[in-house]
């Protein structure tokens, strides 16, 4: 089949865009016995025709080209969250600090290049920008901007990039000045990022607390519990909730793995929550181990606002506004 592709729109003389399409050869498998145009090369010859082409492309985020303009409050920041660098090429949208998050995030270095060019007043956000790379995982927007905007390297960045699990970026990061804290081995562990949270424990020398084994047993994660279990002072003798909040969320892995190499005890709530779930696996391991305890030392009334603490530690605090 004959495919024929476009990318950009802009106010430059039409032609230059498609200067290469008056040279298409229509391949052999594009037309019929008698030699007639195939409804392949028959789309691909209207396409040469540049108002059509130039319509059909205009066509981006469900809207004409023509329809972006700067009186739209937010066309700017829609364009580029779209990746649309030809629209704002093209056309004086006003963007705000939210477009160059959207650029960062996406890794779209050309788009954010262009965006501090054409959009002087946005360097003032350029921390958040710089946030979004790191916490999305985009080491290349961060070199750039590191070294030519020279942003404010926060905390923000490099916990919310060990919660996602990048790895090279919280290297760079760490070696680059920005100060780790508990929340970036506690978001590591409890997402199941063992390589991250082993750099933030031998390089950086972080524990985290002991939400991370809570949240790393409630989610799942076995070795991310091993590894806090074997290397983390608070974790060496009763854990808490981990048992139960595994049990509730069916993780049948970790509750025998706990049951076997530790001395944790369970409560009814791990057991009603394993049974309520249908987690029939967890709930025989639970019965079958024995080691139940009672609520007489509140650890049990406490396990809901511990799973929910476990949670918190494992999503993303609001960036902070400069």
């Amino acid at each position: 089949m004959c495919h024929v592709s476009c990318n950009s729109i802009d106010d430059t003389p039409v032609g230059a865009h498609f200067r290469g399409l008056d040279t298409i050869a229509v391949d052999a498998t594009c037309r019929t016995a008698t030699d007639h145009p195939s409804p392949a090369a028959a789309a691909s010859q209207a396409l040469l025709i540049e108002d059509i082409l130039l319509h059909i492309c205009s066509f981006q985020d469900g809207r004409r080209g023509e329809d972006w303009n700067q009186q739209g409050p937010d066309h700017g920041d829609l364009a580029a969250y779209n990746s649309h660098l030809s629209l704002l090429l093209s056309r004086p949208l006003s963007c705000s600090a939210k477009a160059l998050e959207h650029a960062a995030s996406a890794g779209n270095l050309p788009l954010l290049q262009h965006l501090y060019s054409s959009h002087p007043n946005l360097r003032q956000h350029t921390t958040d920008a710089f946030n979004s790379a790191a916490v999305a995982g985009h080491l290349h927007v961060l070199l750039w901007l590191h070294s030519e905007l020279a942003p404010k390297i926060t905390a923000w960045a490099i916990d919310g990039a060990a919660r996602e699990g990048h790895l090279p970026v919280v290297r760079w990061l760490a070696q680059n000045g920005a100060a780790s804290t508990v929340k970036a081995f506690n978001g590591a562990a409890a997402n199941g990022h063992l390589a991250v949270a082993q750099y933030l424990h031998t390089q950086q020398g972080l524990t985290g607390t002991p939400w991370a084994l809570d949240a790393a047993a409630m989610n799942g994660h076995l070795h991310a519990v091993q590894y806090i279990r074997a290397n983390c002072r608070y974790a060496a003798g009763f854990t808490g909730n981990a048992l139960d909040l595994a049990a509730i969320n069916g993780h049948a892995a970790v509750v025998q793995w706990l049951l076997e190499n530790t001395e944790d005890t369970w409560t009814r709530w791990g057991l009603e929550g394993a049974t309520t779930g249908s987690h029939t696996r967890v709930a025989e391991l639970l019965l079958t181990a024995g080691r139940g305890r009672q609520a007489t030392d509140g650890r049990s009334s406490r396990a809901g606002s511990s799973a929910s603490a476990a949670a918190a530690a494992a999503q993303p605090d609001e960036e902070p506004v400069e």
